[in-house]
């Protein structure tokens, strides 16, 4: 692996003040506009009143944004980069520009390198060398890579007898083939961007305030009160 020639200790000291600010910000988002919402969303909850849960859902959209966002930038760009630089590890491609993804595939594609590296290389090639079909090796690896998802929440959450993780990871499959249609219908349109546009509010402005309010209702047992 490439090695960097020494440690920055000024670089190291600006990581850990990034790393603290944007920590500071997700916990100041999380406690005084994203718990204000879901407390207040309860009743919807209890009642089963869909336009009310939607109208909550519209309203968490942009603070689960930024703290999603703030979070990707605490673990894949300051705390990657952090062991980077103590270790001396060269290659500090984490990520690539996945916010101007197009397709979801591309999207899981370039958010996470390591992740990505690590199931083509111990899932994916070494299944296509045993003459599957590239839609059966890609959802081998996609359902690989949910499994590993389900885990990383389920395990602190103590939420392993509702998967929704695994279960919204293998809702996108479908997402997958049909961004990839609407980019090959748009490419070289005025519409080129379409797939991106469709990407934010199926992703971040929808799935992820849906997301959070799920595990809300399923950590604090809003229902069974």
């Amino acid at each position: 692996f490439p090695r960097s020639p020494s440690v920055r200790p000024v670089y190291v000291l600006s990581l850990l003040l990034r790393g603290l600010v944007m920590c500071l910000i997700i916990v100041f988002i999380s406690v005084q506009m994203i718990h204000p919402l879901l407390r207040n969303s309860e009743p919807a909850v209890v009642a089963r009143d869909m336009p009310k849960l939607l109208e909550r859902l519209i309203k968490l959209a942009l603070p689960v944004t930024y703290v999603w966002l703030a979070g990707f930038y605490v673990f894949f760009h300051v705390w990657m980069n952090l062991l980077a630089e103590l270790l001396r590890f060269g290659d500090r491609l984490f990520y690539k520009a996945w916010w101007n993804a197009v397709t979801f595939e591309a999207y899981w594609r370039l958010w996470n390198l390591p992740v990505h590296h690590w199931i083509a290389r111990h899932v994916y090639f070494p299944a296509l060398r045993k003459r599957l079909s590239k839609a059966a090796v890609g959802f081998i690896a996609f359902t690989v890579s949910a499994v590993f998802h389900e885990l990383v929440i389920a395990l602190p959450l103590k939420s392993g007898h509702m998967p929704l993780a695994f279960l919204a990871m293998m809702a996108q499959v479908p997402l997958v083939a049909v961004s990839a249609a609407i980019n090959a219908r748009v490419a070289g349109t005025p519409f080129a961007q379409l797939g991106n546009y469709l990407f934010w509010i199926a992703f971040c402005f929808l799935g992820q305030p849906a997301a959070v309010l799920l595990y809300y209702v399923h950590c604090t047992g809003v229902l069974y009160h």
